[in-house]
Protein backbone atom coordinates (compact mmCIF):
# COMPACT_ATOMS: atom_id res chain seq x y z
CA UNK A 1 0.00 0.00 0.00
CA UNK A 2 1.03 3.70 -0.82
CA UNK A 3 1.80 6.01 1.64
CA UNK A 4 -1.92 7.98 0.34
CA UNK A 5 -4.99 8.76 2.76
CA UNK A 6 -8.26 8.28 1.94
CA UNK A 7 -9.94 12.09 2.81
CA UNK A 8 -13.24 11.17 3.65
CA UNK A 9 -15.80 14.50 4.05
CA UNK A 10 -19.08 14.47 5.58
CA UNK A 11 -22.07 17.19 4.49
CA UNK A 12 -24.82 17.32 5.84
CA UNK A 13 -25.48 14.80 8.39
CA UNK A 14 -28.93 14.09 8.93
CA UNK A 15 -31.16 11.94 10.94
CA UNK A 16 -33.98 9.76 10.25
CA UNK A 17 -37.49 11.19 10.71
CA UNK A 18 -38.11 8.70 13.80
CA UNK A 19 -34.55 10.57 14.99
CA UNK A 20 -32.37 7.87 14.67
CA UNK A 21 -28.77 8.93 14.67
CA UNK A 22 -26.93 7.76 11.52
CA UNK A 23 -24.32 5.22 11.34
CA UNK A 24 -21.02 6.45 10.28
CA UNK A 25 -21.51 4.93 6.66
CA UNK A 26 -24.59 6.63 6.62
CA UNK A 27 -23.31 9.88 7.29
CA UNK A 28 -21.07 9.97 4.14
CA UNK A 29 -21.90 11.75 1.04
CA UNK A 30 -18.51 12.19 -0.64
CA UNK A 31 -15.52 10.16 -0.57
CA UNK A 32 -12.43 11.17 -2.22
CA UNK A 33 -9.35 8.85 -2.04
CA UNK A 34 -5.77 9.30 -4.00
CA UNK A 35 -4.57 6.08 -5.42
CA UNK A 36 -0.81 5.53 -6.36
CA UNK A 37 -1.53 2.64 -8.88
CA UNK A 38 -4.61 2.12 -11.22
CA UNK A 39 -5.31 -1.32 -9.61
CA UNK A 40 -5.53 0.16 -6.29
CA UNK A 41 -8.97 2.15 -7.70
CA UNK A 42 -10.31 -1.37 -9.14
CA UNK A 43 -9.84 -3.11 -5.32
CA UNK A 44 -11.67 0.02 -3.99
CA UNK A 45 -14.22 0.09 -6.06
CA UNK A 46 -14.98 -3.55 -5.58
CA UNK A 47 -14.78 -3.38 -1.63
CA UNK A 48 -17.25 -0.43 -1.84
CA UNK A 49 -19.78 -2.65 -3.58
CA UNK A 50 -19.36 -5.95 -1.43
CA UNK A 51 -19.21 -4.17 1.88
CA UNK A 52 -22.40 -2.29 1.03
CA UNK A 53 -21.02 1.35 1.06
CA UNK A 54 -22.83 2.05 -2.19
CA UNK A 55 -25.69 0.28 -2.27
CA UNK A 56 -28.66 0.56 -4.83
CA UNK A 57 -28.43 2.15 -8.21
CA UNK A 58 -25.30 3.07 -8.88
CA UNK A 59 -23.37 4.92 -11.71
CA UNK A 60 -20.00 4.96 -12.48
CA UNK A 61 -17.89 7.59 -14.69
CA UNK A 62 -14.86 7.27 -16.30
CA UNK A 63 -12.92 8.89 -18.93
CA UNK A 64 -12.83 6.45 -22.21
CA UNK A 65 -14.25 3.47 -23.67
CA UNK A 66 -11.16 1.09 -23.32
CA UNK A 67 -11.55 2.02 -19.05
CA UNK A 68 -15.22 1.51 -19.16
CA UNK A 69 -14.84 -2.04 -20.34
CA UNK A 70 -12.15 -2.64 -18.34
CA UNK A 71 -14.97 -1.90 -15.12
CA UNK A 72 -17.50 -3.98 -16.54
CA UNK A 73 -15.32 -6.77 -17.34
CA UNK A 74 -13.45 -6.67 -13.71
CA UNK A 75 -16.94 -6.38 -12.06
CA UNK A 76 -18.74 -9.00 -14.18
CA UNK A 77 -15.47 -11.46 -12.69
CA UNK A 78 -16.86 -11.03 -9.03
CA UNK A 79 -20.28 -11.97 -10.40
CA UNK A 80 -21.82 -8.28 -10.58
CA UNK A 81 -23.66 -7.49 -13.24
CA UNK A 82 -22.47 -4.13 -14.76
CA UNK A 83 -23.19 -2.44 -18.15
CA UNK A 84 -21.28 0.27 -20.51
CA UNK A 85 -23.54 3.25 -21.82
CA UNK A 86 -21.14 4.67 -24.45
CA UNK A 87 -21.93 7.66 -27.05
CA UNK A 88 -21.05 5.75 -30.24
CA UNK A 89 -23.69 3.26 -29.40
CA UNK A 90 -27.16 3.46 -31.47
CA UNK A 91 -29.55 5.24 -29.76
CA UNK A 92 -32.07 2.18 -29.71
CA UNK A 93 -29.23 0.46 -27.64
CA UNK A 94 -28.81 3.53 -25.45
CA UNK A 95 -32.86 3.46 -24.52
CA UNK A 96 -33.05 -0.30 -24.04
CA UNK A 97 -29.81 -0.29 -21.21
CA UNK A 98 -31.35 2.79 -19.52
CA UNK A 99 -35.05 0.49 -19.34
CA UNK A 100 -33.46 -2.03 -18.09
CA UNK A 101 -31.18 -0.03 -15.18
CA UNK A 102 -34.68 1.60 -14.15
CA UNK A 103 -36.59 -1.45 -14.14
CA UNK A 104 -33.55 -2.83 -12.18
CA UNK A 105 -31.98 -6.03 -14.40
CA UNK A 106 -28.70 -4.43 -12.94
CA UNK A 107 -27.50 -2.02 -10.73
CA UNK A 108 -24.26 -0.80 -11.82
CA UNK A 109 -23.98 1.48 -15.04
CA UNK A 110 -20.60 2.83 -16.41
CA UNK A 111 -20.49 5.75 -19.04
CA UNK A 112 -18.36 8.43 -19.85
CA UNK A 113 -18.62 11.49 -18.99
CA UNK A 114 -18.87 13.25 -22.55
CA UNK A 115 -19.68 12.75 -25.66
CA UNK A 116 -23.39 12.01 -25.49
CA UNK A 117 -25.60 13.52 -28.13
CA UNK A 118 -28.81 13.98 -25.81
CA UNK A 119 -28.23 13.31 -21.81
CA UNK A 120 -29.29 10.38 -20.59
CA UNK A 121 -32.09 10.71 -18.59
CA UNK A 122 -31.53 8.41 -15.21
CA UNK A 123 -33.31 7.57 -12.84
CA UNK A 124 -33.27 6.71 -9.00
CA UNK A 125 -29.85 6.66 -8.83
CA UNK A 126 -28.52 6.24 -5.17
CA UNK A 127 -24.77 6.58 -5.79
CA UNK A 128 -22.68 7.84 -8.64
CA UNK A 129 -18.78 7.06 -8.60
CA UNK A 130 -16.00 9.28 -10.50
CA UNK A 131 -13.41 6.38 -11.47
CA UNK A 132 -11.71 9.09 -13.39
CA UNK A 133 -11.00 12.53 -13.01
CA UNK A 134 -13.02 14.46 -15.46
CA UNK A 135 -10.54 15.96 -18.14
CA UNK A 136 -12.87 19.86 -17.22
CA UNK A 137 -15.16 21.45 -14.54
CA UNK A 138 -17.81 21.42 -17.54
CA UNK A 139 -17.49 17.74 -18.10
CA UNK A 140 -18.14 17.02 -14.18
CA UNK A 141 -20.44 19.40 -13.81
CA UNK A 142 -23.03 17.52 -16.27
CA UNK A 143 -22.55 14.01 -14.88
CA UNK A 144 -23.48 15.07 -11.72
Amino acid sequence: MGTEKALIIKLNPQSHADNKSLSLYEQISHLYVMTEHDLDKYILLFSCVKLAILQGKTVIMCNDVIEAYRIKLFLNKFSLKAFVLAPEMPRNQIGSIIHFFHIGQFDILVMLHTGYSSRPILKDVQSIVNFDVPSTYNSYKESA
